[in-house]
């Protein structure tokens, strides 16, 4: 189980550097992380043979948060985990586990008679059955968010 740090678009601004073995476990070190940002030691790193850059947040001498995906341009790096610093001291975190599958490309079909505007054109949110359901034009708030990770 580990945590993640998502942007108010859903995208994610970092990553916990391990996996904890238990919810509460998951949640005190966020909880820590926020206590202690002040305290953290950030460090930028080339990855892929020197092709590409990642960051991680120390504290404590101890991984504690690692960059979501790697950056082409070493500025680029640096300006997100920058955001990812700010992010951590005003982020809220929501209660429980969170599991999203990754739907990219599933597409319901349409039923026989149904209208353009009955059928999959992109907008529209599907359940893991490819079942389309009512539209959440919500925006999803920055946050932490804590639960079941796969790694």
């Amino acid at each position: 189980m580990g945590w993640r740090l998502v942007g108010a678009n859903n995208r994610e601004l970092g990553r916990s550097a391990r996996v904890y073995a238990s919810l509460a476990e998951c949640q005190a070190a966020v909880l820590r992380l926020r206590e202690n940002i002040g305290q953290v030691r950030a460090q930028l790193a080339m990855a892929d043979a020197g092709s590409t850059w990642t960051w991680r947040v120390a504290l404590g001498g101890k991984d504690v948060a690692v960059s979501g995906r790697t950056y082409q341009r070493q500025r680029e790096c640096q300006q997100n985990l920058g955001l990812f610093l700010a992010a951590v001291t005003v982020a809220e975190m929501t209660e429980g586990t969170a599991h999203r599958p990754r739907l990219r490309g599933l597409r319901a079909a349409a039923q026989p008679g149904s209208t353009r505007e009955d059928s999959d054109d992109g907008r529209g949110a599907h359940d893991a059955r490819g079942a389309r359901g009512p539209r959440d034009t919500t925006p999803p708030p920055t946050g932490l968010r804590a639960g079941a990770a796969v790694r």
